[in-house]
């Protein structure tokens, strides 16, 4: 079942609001079963022998019922996988969205957005007495249920105004605000008196606050420049707050342009070279040591031809990537951690035509 809504509202020159609501709602029951788990029939066909008539196995289980299988200590006759061992998955999910923008200029302009995503799933699978993988031969009964809702809400300020004739300007501020809650998977699984009743769950909290801008400039149409940064504290449980700081740069000129020539003369429509330089910045975890920094930095240069009006083309880009940071060696003290670098470069061409 799927249902959505959505419309826009203007109140008056300035002022628009949008919302959007969907809604989704899936009822999936006795779905495959993949890999090695003893509940896909295909485990059956891959180790039973070629001479096993499978018109035989129909009546899948004996009066007693046990299974009707030549092997039931190792395999699952393939229909007892199918009409025995029962599985559903269902869920439940609806997002949210509500933004509203106002023109305070004719060239500035502030945003608001906020939206929620919801969902709850339940998981539940059923093995019957006499189930290859089960305890005893016993029986064996597993239901979880996971909740996960989150929190998006950001604003943001954006001018575009030129300068002159040749020079124009623009730039972007903005803040979010992440919040999310998971929880689960809370599961039980029960089986027969040979096996005992067991519950499990957790509980995860996470809040990212994000604050970011980007300031542009271009000239003639011809050069562009791009510089943006962004700054992230993020909050997960009970741990400090971590905070990351990511810039970037980037850069274009369209050498064709420049050159005030007819597009249509010559056999050049088309040329750009381009440059760019970011840094991705972050923290990462270890069970029961201090949080690890690290960094990726990414430089990028490239050239697009054109030719014949764009006919034929070609695009060529090299890149550099590298990580930089820290891994956790085992001693016979407990843990050593030892800088660590990665890099992965190369070269791409496509052709078009």
């Amino acid at each position: 079942i799927n249902a959505s809504l959505g419309g826009d509202l203007s109140h008056g020159s300035r002022l628009t609001t949008r919302l959007t609501l969907q809604y989704a709602h899936t009822d999936a029951s006795n779905e495959p079963v993949s890999g090695l788990d003893p509940a896909n029939p295909m485990v059956s066909f891959l180790f039973a022998g070629r001479q096993l008539d499978l018109s035989h196995l129909r009546n899948y289980a004996l009066i007693d019922g046990q299974q009707a299988f030549p092997t039931p200590q190792f395999e699952n006759n393939p229909y007892w996988d199918v009409y025995a061992d029962q599985n559903a998955d269902l869920r439940d999910r609806a997002i949210g969205v509500l933004s509203a923008a106002y023109d305070l200029t004719p060239w500035i302009t502030a945003s608001v957005r906020t939206g929620m995503d919801w969902s709850h799933d339940r998981w539940v699978q059923r093995y019957a007495y006499g189930s290859v993988g089960i305890l005893e031969g016993g029986a064996e009964s597993r239901d979880a249920i996971r909740s996960y809702q989150e929190n998006n809400t950001d604003v943001l300020v954006s001018a575009q105004h030129p300068l002159s004739r040749a020079f124009a300007t623009s730039l972007d501020l903005g803040y979010s605000r992440r919040s999310g809650r998971v929880n689960g998977p809370d599961g039980c699984t029960y089986g027969d008196n040979t096996f005992p009743f067991q519950c499990a769950g957790s509980r995860t909290k996470v809040r990212t606050n994000s604050a970011y801008g980007r300031v542009g400039f271009s000239m003639d149409s011809t050069l562009f420049l791009d510089v943006t940064g962004r700054n992230d504290w993020e909050l997960a449980g009970t741990s400090a707050a971590r905070a990351t700081f990511s810039p970037s740069v980037s850069s274009a000129f369209v050498f064709r342009d420049a050159a005030r020539t007819p597009r249509a003369s010559g056999w050049l429509s088309y040329g750009k070279l381009r440059a760019s330089w970011s840094q991705l910045g972050g923290v990462g975890d270890a069970p029961g040591q201090p949080m690890l920094p690290w960094r990726i930095l990414s430089w990028e240069e490239g050239l697009d031809l054109g030719s014949f009006g764009n006919r034929m083309s070609i695009s060529a880009t090299h890149y550099d990537e590298r990580l930089l940071g820290q891994t956790l060696i085992a001693t016979q003290t407990g843990f050593r951690a030892i800088p660590m670098a990665t890099a992965n470069r190369g070269m791409e061409v496509q052709l078009g035509a």
